[in-house]
């Protein structure tokens, strides 16, 4: 599990499992396991598009972001730079985890 923390000092805990991927892929089309198809087109998508990966990071916090009173809007508008930054890494650090988790040693190389 990894974790970043918004402007606020209120704190994130990123992990990906099977819930993760399924909310992630009904939220946004993205299917997580899948990352890796036509070249690492969707790697490739959330790591230079950030509404993108904002998108995906919101469907990934989602029960701990509802369960705080935050919706979508106003976890957007605490990712500044700054935060958008330390999030991608503890969201790309859990989705290496898994995939370590499941032997995909070449989603690990490529993340």
């Amino acid at each position: 599990m990894r974790k970043f923390s918004d402007g606020t000092g209120r704190e994130w805990l990123i992990m990906i499992s099977v819930s993760t991927v399924k909310r992630v892929r009904a939220l946004t089309g993205i299917d997580l396991m899948r990352v890796m198809e036509n070249g690492g087109e969707h790697l490739r998508s959330m790591a230079t598009d950030v509404v993108k990966f904002s998108d995906v990071l919101w469907a990934t916090v989602e029960p701990q972001a509802k369960a705080a009173g935050v919706d979508d809007e106003a976890f957007g508008c605490l990712l500044d730079g700054t935060v958008a930054g330390n999030a991608a890494e503890a969201f790309w650090a859990a989705l290496s985890d898994f995939f370590a988790g499941l032997r995909r040693t070449s989603e690990v190389q490529a993340i």
